[in-house]
C-alpha cells in the first residue's frame, strides 16, 4: 500500500476480502495518514521496526507495534525480517502460503520491475540514513534466506513476483554483495 492516498474507495472491496488484521509497514516512506485510516477502519494493528517509528508517527500513524531486533514472528506463517540500508529501519516480509510456498516482500531492499536488471537498481539510500555496509549485510541475509518467490518492490499499477531458486539468488546477489564491498 505504497503512498495509496484514496484507500477509503477500496474499504468495501477490503471488507468483503475479510478486512485486514495486520499492517505491514516496509519502511518510511509508506507511512501516511492513509495507514491510519486503514487501521481505524479494521481496527488492523501497524508494525514498522522501531527505527522508523518516530518518522512513521509524524507521517500520521499513531499506533504502532515496533518490531525491534532482526527477527520478529508475526504469526506462525509470517516472518519479518530487519533489512536496512535504504533506510535504517527497512523490513522484509517472509510469508509461508498455500503449498508452503515462501514469498519475500523486500520492497526497497530489492527494488526494480525487470528481474533480469534487478541488480541496476538495488542500492537507494536516497535522502535518508541507509548506508552500502546495512545494505550488503541484509542482502546477504535475503540471499540466505530459503524462499521461494521474490516480491520487490513495485510501481504504480502492478506487483511482479519472481520464483527464484538458490542459483538465481547467488546469481543476482553475489555480485552486488562483491560491488558493495569494495
Amino acid at each position: 500500500m505504497y503512498s495509496a492516498t484514496e484507500i477509503d474507495r477500496y474499504f468495501n472491496h477490503i471488507e468483503q476480502l475479510g478486512g485486514v488484521d495486520l499492517i505491514l509497514i516496509n519502511h518510511r516512506d509508506e507511512a501516511g495518514d492513509q495507514v491510519q485510516r486503514l487501521a481505524d477502519r479494521f481496527q488492523a494493528t501497524v508494525h514498522a521496526h522501531a527505527a522508523e517509528v518516530d518518522v512513521c508517527v509524524e507521517r500520521g500513524i499513531s499506533s504502532i507495534e515496533p518490531l525491534d531486533g532482526d527477527r520478529s514472528d508475526l504469526g506462525a506463517d509470517l516472518v519479518a525480517f530487519h533489512t536496512p540500508g535504504h533506510t535504517p529501519g527497512v523490513v522484509s516480509y517472509l510469508w509461508t502460503g498455500p503449498q508452503q510456498t515462501s514469498y519475500l516482500f523486500t520492497n526497497d531492499t530489492l527494488s526494480n520491475l525487470n528481474f533480469g536488471e534487478l541488480a541496476g537498481h538495488l542500492l537507494n539510500p536516497y535522502r535518508y540514513e541507509g548506508n552500502v555496509e546495512d545494505l550488503r549485510n541484509s542482502m546477504t541475509l535475503i540471499r540466505a534466506t530459503p524462499t521461494d518467490v521474490l516480491v520487490p518492490g513495485i510501481g504504480q499499477g502492478s506487483v511482479e513476483v519472481y520464483p527464484w531458486t538458490v542459483a538465481e539468488r547467488q546469481k543476482i546477489l553475489d555480485p552486488q554483495i562483491a560491488e558493495l564491498a569494495d
